[in-house]
């Protein structure tokens, strides 16, 4: 006689992930809807994710740049 069993098997792994792998999947398909709102998500999830600190220690030319930048894709929407 043959008795069959199913054995399910968990294991935990870590992987990382640069902004540069981020950068190339979401430029993978920017035709896709289900792409542009995954980046965009992504994009907007990152941006939440910057500390206020990180934030400040930016000199006001940079800050002014990445406000511009934003404010400039944001009209695009």
């Amino acid at each position: 006689m043959t008795i069959e069993k199913h054995i399910e098997i968990q294991h935990t792994v870590s992987v990382s992930i640069s902004c540069e792998d981020i950068a190339e999947a979401i430029a993978e398909d920017p035709e896709s809807s289900h792409s542009v709102l995954r980046g965009i998500n992504n994009c907007g999830a990152f941006l939440k994710a910057v500390p206020n600190a990180r934030i400040a220690a930016l000199n006001t030319a940079q800050r002014e740049t990445i406000r511009h930048f934003l404010q400039q894709q944001a009209a695009r929407f």
